[in-house]
């Protein structure tokens, strides 16, 4: 068996993988970027009140308001 025929398929399979993992990179960090405005309220009204739930709920609305406005 030749060498470079047994290579081949290996790094064929090695680059699909490879592009995989930098798509999921990309779409992790979109999602992040996404809702970094209603990670910053969430964290400024925890914060605040030192209130878990107001935090929540101030991360929810943010977070619909921010989707409802991205689907344009």
């Amino acid at each position: 068996m030749n060498l470079v025929s047994f290579i081949v398929p290996y790094s064929i399979v090695g680059l699909i993988i490879l592009i995989i993992i930098g798509a999921l990179i990309i779409w992790v960090a979109g999602i992040l970027l996404a809702f970094l405005p209603a990670f910053i309220v969430a964290a400024v009204v925890w914060w605040i009140t030192g209130n878990e739930l107001l935090a929540g709920i101030g991360f929810l609305i943010v977070a619909i308001i921010s989707l409802t406005q991205r689907r344009k």
